[in-house]
């Protein structure tokens, strides 16, 4: 297509050729967009082609690129975005090649073409090379590329927001544009394009401006350019001085003079554009000063952030003559031409702005000249100074100018009328009307109309309107503002004896032939309009007489026939001028009820010719006509329904007119103006209409400006319908959300936004007003509750942007008082909390706006939840009030959190609120951010960050200000809080403030505040770690601690909350304890406040000297003299809370020692990196006596409360850590003790010697214990079943206990036990066993352990003869009637159980006869109907205990061929029995079912198949269970039982065990524990089904690797993140394991391949961090060995090359671990069945010994040691020994509660 004709013939004058064109352009763009576009860039750059088809190719591509329509310009900017990037390239090289071209029209098309791309592109970090290009060009030779090139720099200035352009970019081209200024330039075009360019530039300036020398530099250059030769440089330069005067007022001082200087010469003596600038300066100063002054006022000091320089003050006195001057430089046909715009018109509209700037001040300026001029000959002199007059009437007091106009008014009534010259006519009137707008009507104290004048001015202005076109137009208007100053006078009106006579002139002058001439027809229906509002009643009857002569003249423009176009148009302006006259008389007569029933004769008539007008279809016509129906409706109310249908189509196309979107904009208003008319009588015709105004509002193609006014219709329409609106909501809610949401986004970008943002805001409240108040009463409220959240979140971020107006404030408090009025209680907590309801309210209730005032006034009075009741509720005895409280804290919380935790902090924060609902408030908000499930603590955690900063920061405030409360009890609650948010925001760097906030308040006087703080910065030092506070911040900490512990602290609490914020600030300290004059500042203060008086602060010293010792070891040496003595002291004489944390120090530094020599033992030497100091070594012959003292403080009871911790347990404990620690050495020290007591009449020395004893047993050797056991066992026999004292009994049993758990076995060289003295250890233990509950679960403990003993004694054990005594024995425990006292049934269970597994062959036809005992139990107890909730847990307990029992004897008899054949006759049943338990939903029952079906199906192989089908779904709901986690984890390790057990026969399972196992990996809600060995089951599972593995590789590999990576991320953290990493690779290497021996020997091996390199990067990784654990160790090199022995050779060269594989094979080679060296040589000899099968074996034991995190579950290699109490092996799988421990728990983490079910010490070996 040759483009460059078509567009020649787009210009053509025959229209025919010209339209062609048109249409092949059009034609040739909806084909073929890139391509015509390129065309057109083509031909813009082609030197060869003609300019004139050049330039219309760039106007047309600049056209393409932008629109004035938003919408429209919105499509072309994604249409441009949507182009190829390389279409889009070549079109800007061309147009950055057209710059060079030597024609200029092409040049300056091109500019306007860059800057159009630029706009869109530069915003979103497109073409970042452009600017750079453009500057390039500067230096080019040919002066019209520099021209160009500065254009367009001028042009793109004015396409981007400053933001979109670097300072360092903004820099560059300001250089070059003011170089290019510069008068040195020869180019008179470059220095015009530069001077331009400059204009736009000057907003991007502000750093520059900012900068004094730059400024001065640019001012200069300005100034200069003003002074060019050049009429169009000067221009230019003027409007620069004009920007800069607007944009950088605050910088002008110091140039101020010279620019006025240049000004006045410029207006004086330059050419008129240029003069006309150089007014226009010191018009913008006005401006900027006015809008100051407006603004600020009163408020104004030099301390102000926007000063006023008062510039035009300064420079009043020459400022005025030179306006004044210009004022005589009219043109003689000024008046006639609208367009008209001159030095005279400028000079005076500048004086005006001088005036309302200045005030009074300008009057003795003007005067002088109005007095001079006025009466001369020459019209120029006399209109120039009435022109004056008429300039300065707005600014000065009407005081000042009452005076004057009273003097002049007859003057000018005269001039109006008699002057010869028409243009001061013209002005006089002009001046007149400008009279009567400011100094005229009710505002104004003293009139300046009389009746008297009043007569003569209505006359004089009834002749002018006979006069020229320009004076009656004039007059006209004087008469308009002169009626208008009469509105408010009441029933009479002055100009009631006027009325007609005035209505006849006005109808006149509308008919004059030359009406059309300077908008005098228009000026005439105006003022009509305006005198008939503001008529009183009198005049209503002549009024009514106007109606037909307005619908005449309607009349008649309707039936003129075959118009010309220009007869066309003057008729349609006629029919919209009258039917705005008509409905002003409408609204008129409307009003009242006498004139409405008066005028509705006529109603019909009207409403016929509207109609008829409106098939005119002309815009104005149209807006007009609707107007008036609108007015019409409004007036006649209901009535107006049968207008309706006739109707109803315009009111449809009106919406619809988005073209004319001023005509659609008034259809709203006129929907609007008929919902309120009919109300309920529209919904006929509501479908519709809200059909077509959703559609508007979906449309990009409806200006904006439409839709604020459409939303507001929804509120008419739901008020006018009711809840009929229901079925409108699904669509007008989500529409109004999306606006609302939007009008957040679009507020504060400019003036024009601000005021765009808020007409949609107001839009969008009216509609929720008229919503809520259509609702009201109905029983449908309740469909808007879901909406209330959001529209508070609404209100919420309107009022704290803080730019809304006084309308959308009046507005959105009323929508407030809507929402509680209509939903009541429903939402009244979200209202009552929302982010700022509350500072809202009570903003609008002290405004000066009466309107918002009012309103607030009613909002409050709906405003009547109040929080508080609802936290008091909660804490109700009344558990119906309290569930109902809970119910609507909960609903709060879910459907507005920001609120929800708002109202909390501010509840916790008022002192005005009771005790109990600030102590509820805030303990909800600290559950609110932390929780012990990893899993809800993350989720809690994102939570808060996702919270709106402003929020977080007024919770933050609230619990700050908390601390200065009076209340104890929400001062420490809110000190927990404040510590959860720092340990969630001090790691992340976020509130940075907070240390340095709560240490200045230690200096506060009130002590309580001083308390508060010590006790927030104890817990803070609690929930973070010390790496997250800076050394400087710790240093201050420990100082404000510290000095808080001192003596000379006055108040008790303060030191208390001091000394407790120091053991928790101990672990930030290690800088300050390597200070040795730090060091001993603290201890001395730490060893005073032992001294104490008060034993609170006592206690928390000596827990800050056990966390010190455990801390700090190392660094005690010189403290431990002083330590033992405070700790001697305390023990033996103070009060048991501080004696008992004084022995904890000593067990604390029997841990640490004991750690070192474990760890190092005969490595340590005096260089070693870790010492041991032997501190208890040193102290034994002070400490051990001073121990056994405290044996003998025992509590009557303490063998019965399983929650008992006294001082003689406590140093029973600590006896046996020291015996631990120093071995041997201790048993002279004891002996002694024991010897001397252990015989005498009082029980507490007896139980206290034997206690002695049964501590030291675990740590000297037993050559050195057995000789003394052996004369000792049967006294202890003796007096298990003699003694008469239960406690004596209770620790005999248990010190038996513990000779059996280390004395005995076959690691043992000399036995205690022999065929002589067993049977009457038995006997008795058996005996013992029907004792009190607490002395029988002991003798249960010690059997165990006993049976334990002969684990590994071969064929035969000691045991065999005894063992159905036992086990009848045991049995009859577990039926005594008190065996749910002191963990006895428990006891009796778990001894059954090691009886069993230790159990010989000969043993196991008895085993088999248990089977039944068992099983019959377990039936019982699934028998039972009708239990209470006590009985129901005793029922599930036991139930869990037979469970775990059949467990046991399940492994028993599975373990040889004969049992476990003679078993299967019950496998069924018992099968059966497991599935019932599962039917209780119990989880310890389940568990417990779940790990004896896991053996089960261990025993029976393949068999087990039978039971899959009825299994399966509580296979699935096992792993379903992620509230209770340990079933699910149980069950994940029964899968892999299965798997071992089915083999490939649990294929048809495994989509299913699959696919929630994925889901299980997947979910945040699981407990991570899990996860490891769900990874594990991966591998059982590949290894069972081989090959058919192949179609979940696709999810698991990844599922895989991602946690590989994580565990790469999490390692070395902490030593618990250690361990858990650890778990996590181990189940990681074991699925690969699995799954590469799953698919050994298989065709599909090649599916691993493209998994082994990452496989080795993992082992890589691993190898290289160096903390993997023994058994990680292992797998990692069995996955080595089994990658190679499964890919063979294609494997071989990845392994090779692998970071680290060699060097981990040689270090498992030469492990001292049998299992890794084992691992390693089969790895490197690349194949052992035999290990293999090991291995499969031993996967079992690691997921067994996988500690279960947060739970108290947790399996160990050690045993704890309770008097007997054990429970080992119930879980034992494969012969691998573990304890889970559900119980065990105490007061410290290392030391644990004894007596507790019987347990004395936890043996930890």
């Amino acid at each position: 297509m040759e483009v460059t004709q078509v567009l020649l013939s787009a210009q053509s004058v025959d229209s025919t050729v010209r339209k062609h064109a048109e249409d092949t352009l059009k034609q040739f763009q909806e084909q073929n967009l890139p391509g015509f576009l390129l065309s057109l860039s083509g031909e813009l750059a082609n030197e060869e082609k003609p300019v004139e088809s050049r330039k219309l190719a760039g106007l047309i591509l600049k056209n393409a690129l932008d629109a004035k329509e938003q919408h429209r310009k919105y499509e072309l900017v994604q249409r441009w975005f949507s182009l190829d990037v390389a279409v889009k390239s070549q079109i800007k090289a061309c147009l950055l090649q057209t710059l060079s071209s030597t024609a200029s029209d092409a040049r300056s098309t091109a500019s306007q073409v860059i800057a159009k791309v630029a706009g869109i592109e530069l915003p979103q970090k497109q073409w970042p090379e452009l600017i750079g290009s453009l500057l390039s060009n500067i230096h080019q030779v040919p002066p019209h590329v520099k021209q160009a090139t500065l254009e367009t720099l001028g042009y793109l200035c004015e396409e981007v927001v400053p933001d979109v352009v670097d300072q360092d970019q903004v820099n560059k081209i300001l250089t070059a544009v003011v170089q290019g200024m510069n008068a040195n330039e020869g180019n008179i075009e470059v220095r015009l394009s530069a001077t331009r360019a400059l204009y736009n530039a000057l907003g991007f300036a502000q750093a520059n401006f900012s900068n004094d020398m730059e400024r001065d530099y640019i001012m200069r250059v300005v100034c200069e350019a003003t002074l060019s030769p050049e009429v169009k440089i000067r221009q230019a330069a003027f409007e620069c001085l004009v920007s800069i005067g607007s944009l950088y007022y605050e910088k002008l001082a110091p140039y101020i003079q010279d620019i006025f200087n240049i000004t006045s010469k410029a207006v004086r003596g330059d050419e008129e554009p240029v003069a006309l600038q150089a007014i226009e300066f010191w018009s913008t100063i006005c401006d900027v000063e006015t809008d100051i002054l407006e603004e600020y006022g009163g408020d104004l000091t030099a301390d102000s952030d926007v000063l006023c320089y008062y510039f035009i003050k300064q420079a009043l006195p020459a400022l005025v003559p030179m306006l004044l001057e210009t004022l005589l430089k009219q043109e003689e046909d000024q008046d006639q031409d609208e367009g008209a715009w001159n030095l005279a018109m400028a000079g005076g509209t500048c004086l005006g702005l001088v005036a309302r700037t200045v005030g009074d001040d300008i009057v003795p300026l003007v005067m002088p000249f109005i007095e001079e001029n006025i009466m001369k000959a020459d019209w120029r002199q006399r209109e120039a100074a009435t022109y004056a007059f008429g300039s300065i009437i707005e600014g000065p007091s009407p005081d000042k100018l009452t005076p004057i106009v009273n003097v002049a008014l007859n003057f000018m009534l005269t001039a109006l009328t008699k002057d010869v010259s028409s243009h001061v006519k013209d002005t006089t009137a002009w001046t007149l009307g400008r009279i009567f707008e400011f100094l005229h009507g009710s505002a104004v104290d003293t009139p300046i109309i009389t009746p008297a004048s009043c007569h003569q001015i209505i006359t004089v202005l009834l002749q002018s309107m006979t006069d020229a076109p320009n004076v009656a137009e004039k007059a006209c208007g004087a008469l308009n503002w002169l009626a208008q100053g009469y509105e408010d006078v009441g029933t009479t009106s002055p100009l009631t004896p006027y009325f007609q006579e005035i209505v006849k002139s006005l109808l006149n002058v509308t008919h004059r032939e030359d009406a059309g001439e300077s908008r005098l027809r228009t000026a005439a229906y105006e003022t009509l309009n305006e005198v008939v509002r503001c008529s009183s009643d009198e005049t209503a009857h002549l009024v009514l007489e106007l109606v037909q002569v307005i619908m005449t003249e309607l009349h008649n423009t309707l039936e003129a026939q075959r118009l010309s176009s220009d007869e066309r148009e003057k008729q349609n302006e006629l029919q919209g001028l009258l039917c705005g006259c008509l409905q002003v008389i409408i609204q008129k007569l409307g009003a009242s009820e006498p004139t409405k029933y008066a005028f509705s004769q006529y109603t019909d008539q009207i409403m016929s010719l509207f109609l008829r007008v409106l098939d005119c279809r002309n815009a104005t016509v149209h807006e007009e006509a609707m107007l008036a129906i609108g007015a019409l409706a409004y007036a006649i109310g209901p009535n107006f329904a049968k207008y309706m249908p006739d109707f109803y189509k315009y009111l449809e196309m009106g919406l619809q007119n988005f073209e004319e979107y001023q005509v659609c904009a008034v259809t709203v208003g006129v929907v609007v103006d008929i919902c309120r008319a009919l109300e309920d009588k529209v919904l006929p015709y509501c479908d519709g209409i809200m059909t077509q105004l959703l559609k508007d509002l979906s449309s990009n193609q409806l200006h904006r400006s439409v839709k604020p006014p459409i939303f507001s219709c929804f509120g008419d329409i739901a008020l006018a319908i009711g809840e009929n609106f229901e079925k409108y909501l699904m669509y007008a809610m989500p529409m109004l959300q999306s606006a609302a949401e939007l009008s957040a986004r679009t507020s504060g970008a400019d003036d024009e936004m601000i005021e765009y943002t808020n007409l949609l805001r107001n839009g969008i409240l009216e509609a929720y007003s008229g919503i809520f108040q259509g609702f009201k009463n109905s029983p449908k409220t309740q469909l808007l509750i879901p909406f209330a959240p959001h529209i508070l979140q609404f209100l919420d971020s309107i009022y704290m942007e803080k730019d809304m107006d006084d309308v959308v404030m009046k507005t959105a408090i009323g929508v407030l008082g809507d929402l509680a009025d209509t939903l009541g209680s429903n939402v009244g907590s979200l209202i009552q909390q929302s982010l700022s309801s509350k500072d809202f309210l009570n903003e609008c209730l002290s405004s000066d706006d009466h309107l918002i005032k009012e309103s607030a006034e009613w909002a409050r009075e709906n405003l009547t939840m109040e929080v508080t009741q609802v936290l008091l509720s909660a804490q109700s005895v009344d558990s119906t009030v309290r569930k109902h409280a809970e119910d609507t804290l909960k609903q709060f919380q879910e459907q507005n959190l920001p609120g929800f935790l708002l109202s909390l902090s501010g509840e916790l924060a008022s002192e005005e609120k009771p005790v109990e609902s600030r102590k509820l408030a805030g303990l909800i908000l600290k559950n609110a951010l932390d929780a012990k499930e990893q899993h809800r603590k993350y989720e809690l955690v994102q939570r808060w960050f996702s919270l709106d900063v402003a929020v977080k920061s007024q919770i933050k405030a609230c619990l700050l200000q908390t601390l200065s409360s009076t209340a104890s009890d929400a001062r420490s609650t809110a000190s927990q809080v404040i510590a959860k948010v720092a340990g969630i925001e001090l790691p992340q760097k976020q509130w940075p403030e907070l240390i340095g906030s709560l240490l200045s308040n230690i200096h506060q006087v009130p002590s309580h505040v001083k308390q508060a703080t010590l006790e927030t910065l104890g817990y803070l030092c609690e929930e973070v770690v010390p790496d997250v506070v800076d050394q400087d911040h710790v240093n201050k900490i420990l100082t404000a601690v510290v000095q808080g512990m001192n003596a000379n602290e006055g108040n008790i609490e303060v030191r208390l909350s001091a000394t407790r914020a120091l053991y928790n600030a101990l672990g930030f300290a290690q800088a300050n304890f390597s200070n040795d004059m730090e060091r001993d500042y603290i201890m001395r203060v730490v060893c005073e406040a032992t001294l104490s008086p008060e034993v609170k602060i006592r206690q928390a010293a000596f827990e800050c000297l056990v966390s010190i010792g455990s801390l700090y070891y190392e660094k005690l040496a010189p403290y431990i003299q002083d330590i033992f003595n405070i700790t001697s002291k305390a023990v033996r004489g103070d009060e048991e809370p501080v004696a008992l944390q004084a022995i904890e120090f000593w067990s604390t530094i029997c841990d640490e020692e004991t750690d070192i020599l474990e760890e190092y033992g005969g490595d340590l030497t005096a260089d070693s990196d870790v010492l041991c100091y032997y501190f208890i070594k040193q102290a034994l012959p002070a400490l051990v006596p001073m121990l056994l003292e405290t044996l003998l403080k025992q509590e009557e009871d303490q063998d019965q409360d399983e929650g008992a911790w006294n001082l003689a347990m406590a140093g029973g404990t600590c006896l046996g850590l020291v015996a631990r620690t120093v071995g041997d050495d201790i048993v002279p020290l004891v002996m002694p003790f024991i010897e001397e007591n252990i015989m005498k009449a009082d029980w507490r020395q007896r139980e206290a010697a034997t206690y002695a004893f049964g501590s030291i047993i675990e740590g000297p050797s037993p050559d050195k214990l057995t000789p003394i056991v052996n004369v000792a066992l049967n006294f202890m026999l003796t007096a298990l079943t003699k003694d008469v004292s239960s406690h004596v009994k209770d620790t005999t049993a248990w010190t038996l206990g513990r000779i059996f758990e280390f004395l005995h076995g076959s690691a043992v060289d000399t036995p205690i036990i022999t065929p002589a003295n067993c049977q009457p250890i038995i006997t008795v233990l058996l005996q013992s066993m029907s004792d009190a509950p607490n002395v029988a679960e002991k003798a249960c403990g010690a059997l165990y352990w006993l049976a334990q003993g002969y684990e590994d004694v071969g064929t035969t054990s000691p045991l065999t003869p005894y063992f159905q005594e036992i086990v009848k024995s045991l049995l009859n425990v577990t039926h005594r009637e008190d065996a749910g006292e002191s963990r006895l049934r428990t006891a009796a269970y778990e001894t059954l159980n090691e009886v069993v597994r230790c159990s010989s062959d000969e043993t196991a036809h008895l085993v088999l006869e248990l089977v039944q005992v068992i099983m019959t139990e377990l039936h019982n107890t699934l028998e039972a109907q009708r239990l209470s909730s006590d009985e129901r847990e005793k029922q599930n307990e036991l139930q869990g205990l037979l469970c775990g029992c059949l467990q046991v004897i399940i492994q028993k008899l599975g373990a040889s061929e004969p049992t476990k054949y003679a078993f299967s006759q019950y496998t069924d049943q018992i099968m059966n029995l497991f599935l019932r338990v599962f039917a209780f939903r119990n989880a310890t029952a389940q568990e417990e079912a779940m790990l004896a079906i896991g053996a089960l199906a261990y025993a029976t192989g393949p068999n087990f198949a039978k039971y899959m089908p009825d299994f399966y779904k509580y296979l699935e709901m096992g792993l379903q269970n992620f509230e209770e986690y340990q079933v699910c984890a149980v069950t994940v390790g029964v899968v892999g039982d299965i798997c071992r057990a089915l083999e490939d026969k649990v294929l048809p399972y495994c989509d299913g065990i699959m696919t929630q196992l994925l889901k299980d990996l997947s979910s945040n809600q699981l407990h991570r524990s899990v996860k490891p060995p769900i990874f594990s089951c991966f591998g059982d599972i590949a290894l069972a089904i081989g090959e058919n593995f192949e179609k979940y590789l696709m999810y698991a590999m990844p599922m895989l690797q991602s946690a590989a990576e994580l565990s790469a991320r999490t390692s070395g953290a902490d030593d618990e993140m250690t361990e858990y990493t650890n778990l996590l690779r181990n189940g990681i290497l074991e699925a690969y394991s699995g799954i590469f021996q799953g698919f050994k020997n298989s065709p599909k091996t090649q599916l691993l391949i493209p998994f082994a390199p990452h496989i080795l990067q993992f082992l890589d990784s691993i190898y290289m961090e160096k903390d993997m654990d023994d058994i990680v160790m292992k797998t990692a090199i069995g996955v080595l060995g089994d990658l190679a022995d499964t890919l063979g050779s294609n494997a071989g060269s990845l392994i090779q090359q692998s970071l680290s594989s060699k060097e981990f094979l040689n270090e498992c080679l030469s492990s001292d671990d049998q299992l890794i060296k084992e691992s390693a040589e089969w790895a490197s000899s690349g194949y052992c069945a035999e290990w293999i099968t090991r291995r499969a074996s031993l996967f079992q034991a690691a997921l067994v010994f996988c500690t279960i995190e947060s739970s108290g579950i947790g399996v160990r290699h050690v045993t704890l040691l309770r008097k007997g109490s054990v429970k080992e092996n119930s879980r034992k799988l494969l012969g691998v020994n573990g304890l889970f421990d559900y119980d065990y728990a105490g007061p410290n983490p290392k030391h644990g509660k004894k007596g507790g079910g019987g347990t004395k010490t936890p043996s930890l070996s």
